[in-house]
């Protein structure tokens, strides 16, 4: 899958667009951006796959931050840490990604 083919990520009953404006990224030295007046992610389209998959967690995690944490003004050091154990959880994990995204019910056994 593409960068431009996701779909707008939910955050809090937000709708947050996924776009790559690779040329205001580039002129502010960056790899991505959140930008919540315009519930806008920005990733660079020219990077590498992985970097964007952790460039995206790290923005999805500033947007959660907005939304859920207003009040714990969570500096870069502390979004980067969440977004880098998020990312390495989600990766290495498909089976708990399966399980938590799971919408039908499943035949599995309840205790």
């Amino acid at each position: 899958m593409k960068l431009d083919e996701l779909n707008d990520v939910m955050v809090g009953g937000l709708v947050i667009e996924i776009n790559s404006p690779n040329s205001d990224l580039i002129n502010n030295g960056l790899l991505g951006h959140y930008l919540p007046a315009n519930l806008e992610i920005g990733i660079r389209d020219d990077i590498p796959r992985q970097l964007q998959s952790n460039v995206l967690i790290h923005e999805v995690v500033h947007a959660i931050a907005n939304v859920y944490c207003e009040g714990l003004n969570l500096d870069e050091a502390q979004v980067s840490g969440i977004a880098q154990g998020f990312h390495q959880v989600l990766t290495d994990n498909e089976d708990l990604v399966r399980f938590v995204t799971m919408t039908t019910a499943c035949d599995c056994d309840h205790d």
